[in-house]
């Protein structure tokens, strides 16, 4: 047994979203992350994959191959073992001052429920997906709107969301925008996500000089449309900016958090189980169980 979460990095899950592939293959290395407690497979058969990851047999023979040629995966031949790497990152940073100053790992999470080892493969990249655009929402409350350029730095806190289109949240995480839209509306259905109204901009008139050509050339990205108003006799001109996301709770806001690892001042660090350091190889690569990585890595604590 274990918690009832494992933490993803985002940065992991955002780069493998270019590939339809390699985001399943991500998604088969979550799922047997939360399967077994060690991350090794005994014996990875057609029948285990199938068992493991709930797709049929022309799937799980597709995917073998694919999950041997992965880095997120190392097979010994000799034990005929499979393993799964860990998903944090080796970068470094110094945290704290003086005596409190200490180098280590870090990543910004999400926590995965343990329950995506029962889904069907297809179900647990939903699921993901899905988290990736609670992240979308969860940015853009805090901070400068995706539509505006990154490098802007804003002068005061942003007191409320921004509009953001759908077209740039699916962009932001490599999805269709049929999709994300499709996904988004299950958000909304489900109570995670609130969605406001279609958010718009008047931009020319027609006495001023606007016409439906100069707002499209000026605003080549978004969407342009005019509105015909008969008390004024001309045309309003409009930029819709999209909708407002916001997350209904704080607990869909607490499942992304930045984690630190090989932090000896943790509780989950200090009142961990001891247990003997060993040294395990696998197709060359040596993994050491001496570190915090493994106590820290799982939320809410793991059992050995």
């Amino acid at each position: 047994m274990r918690g009832v979460v494992i933490n993803v990095p985002l940065s992991l899950l955002k780069d493998r979203s270019w590939s339809k592939e390699g985001f399943k293959v991500l998604t088969c290395a979550i799922m047997m992350s939360c399967r077994y407690v060690n991350r090794l497979i005994y014996n990875p058969s057609i029948a285990k994959l199938m068992d493991v990851l709930h797709v049929s047999k022309p799937t799980a023979i597709k995917f073998k191959k694919k999950i041997m040629d992965s880095d997120l995966f190392a097979f010994d031949a000799n034990r005929n073992t499979l393993y799964v790497r860990s998903f944090k990152s080796k970068d470094k940073c110094e945290f704290g001052k003086g005596r409190t100053r200490m180098v280590s790992a870090h990543d910004y999470c999400v926590k995965v429920p343990i329950e995506i080892s029962s889904m069907k493969l297809r179900d647990a990249v939903k699921m993901l997906r899905k988290l990736m655009l609670e992240n979308v929402v969860k940015c853009n409350e805090g901070k400068e709107s995706l539509n505006k350029p990154q490098e802007v730095k804003r002068e005061a806190p942003v007191q409320s969301c921004n509009p953001i289109t759908l077209r740039r949240m699916a962009k932001y995480i490599s999805m269709s925008k049929a999709t994300a839209g499709r996904y988004m509306k299950e958000l909304v259905c489900e109570g995670r996500v609130h969605e406001s109204e279609v958010v718009m901009e008047l931009k020319y008139y027609t006495h001023s000089g606007g016409s439906i050509d100069r707002c499209r050339a000026m605003h080549p990205k978004d969407y342009c449309f005019g509105v015909y108003s008969k008390k004024y006799l001309g045309t309003w001109y409009w930029i819709v900016l999209g909708r407002m996301y916001r997350l209904t709770s704080d607990t869909e806001r607490k499942r992304f958090q930045h984690v630190i690892y090989e932090n000896k001042k943790r509780k989950s660090a200090i009142y961990r189980k001891t247990r003997p350091s060993s040294t395990i190889k696998y197709a060359g690569v040596v993994f050491t169980d001496d570190n915090d990585y493994h106590n820290n890595f799982y939320s809410k604590g793991r059992i050995f």
